[in-house]
């Protein structure tokens, strides 16, 4: 009689000597590995090259929207000026402008940081397609400085003892309008040991600037002087 022959059970085999081999074979993999070096948050290759931001056009030519123009859409799009800052904390319809990533709002003197929420959009957009525009580029990131906000007219009289330039029909007293520094730029990252020149963030921040020109969202006067784009919206 022909012996039947059992089966051979592979079982014991498979998880004394398969799976402990599979589980060292993937450690020692892990372990050989070659992990990706973390970019570099501060690429200089970037810089190597490029071609600097050139706005096309005149700062004098593109932005000379004079005051009574400014004027006219203050006052039909903004509040009735206040005499005293404490008249103007009590008034509705403004909102208050804090520094966020898209722009800082410097020590204010003669102003305060209070605008319409219409002005307050048109600045989060501008700000934040600077802001983009260098992120875009990996180019170390600045923020545009609000120089100037809402006054009252206690602040316009206070402001004209000391500068017989300023106007008197201010656009600053309707929350309409901002000054916009092109001569001072806040560098997000300060470890970040590269640097753009104020020279060119001016012709950035006019390509920026032109472009909401174009689309009639605001009036905007190149000040010489001041060093800064006024900035009423529409």
């Amino acid at each position: 009689m022909e012996e039947t022959k059992r089966p051979i059970n592979w079982r014991p085999y498979l998880y004394r000597y398969i799976v402990p081999l599979v589980v060292i074979t993937g450690i020692l993999m892990a372990w050989t590995w070659e992990r990706p070096e973390p970019a570099d948050p501060y690429p200089m290759e970037v810089m190597e090259g490029r071609v600097a931001y050139r706005f096309r056009g005149s700062y004098n030519r593109d932005f000379n929207d004079l005051n009574d123009i400014q004027l006219k859409a203050a006052k039909k799009k903004g509040i009735t000026p206040a005499q005293t800052r404490k008249e103007l904390e009590h008034k509705k319809g403004l909102v208050e402008l804090q520094s966020n990533d898209h722009y800082k709002i410097m020590e204010l003197t003669h102003s305060v940081p209070y605008v319409i929420p219409e002005m307050a959009q048109l600045l989060e957009e501008i700000g934040s397609s600077f802001v983009g525009v260098l992120s875009e580029d990996q180019l170390p990131l600045y923020r545009p400085v609000i120089t100037s906000v809402t006054r009252t007219e206690e602040d316009v009289r206070k402001l004209r003892r000391g500068n017989g330039n300023a106007s008197e029909n201010s656009t600053h007293r309707y929350g309409t309008t901002v000054d916009i520094s092109w001569k001072r730029f806040d560098k997000v990252d300060p470890n970040d040991p590269r640097d753009l020149s104020e020279e060119e963030l001016k012709h950035l921040l006019a390509m920026v600037l032109k472009r909401y020109h174009n689309q009639e969202r605001c009036y905007i006067k190149h000040e010489r002087q001041q060093a800064c784009f006024h900035i009423t919206v529409r």
